[in-house]
């Protein structure tokens, strides 16, 4: 979770944004780690597109699922991998300031060897 607590309006009304959030893949846990045990023992695959607000540091604060892998147990691990560990630069206004955002990303379930 957002170790600020910031939940700021996502747009205000004629903002101009010159960058969008980036997930930062260093900085995030692997989605592997929320794989769910059931998912991976019946041999499970998916992804999942999640739609995402973004906080001005660059934490999420909600997530929702936007296209489904056609699995809840898939579908719930990949919203909870992005509110817990998934961490993104933030979006930046015309003046290069820090700005909450909407984003949407892909969360692979893979299995490997």
């Amino acid at each position: 979770p957002c170790p600020d607590g910031q939940a700021d309006p996502v747009d205000a009304p004629g903002a101009v944004r010159r960058t969008a959030p980036r997930l930062d893949v260093r900085r995030s846990q692997p989605a592997d780690n929320y794989y769910p045990l059931v998912a991976r023992y019946s041999g499970m695959q998916g992804l999942v597109t999640v739609r995402a607000m973004t906080s001005a540091s660059g934490c999420v604060v909600y997530a929702e699922v936007a296209k489904s892998s056609g699995s809840d147990l898939l579908d719930d691990a990949g919203m909870e991998w992005a509110v817990e560990a998934a961490k993104f630069s933030p979006a930046l206004d015309a003046e290069r300031q820090p700005v909450p955002a909407i984003v949407e990303f892909n969360v692979r379930f893979k299995l490997t060897n």
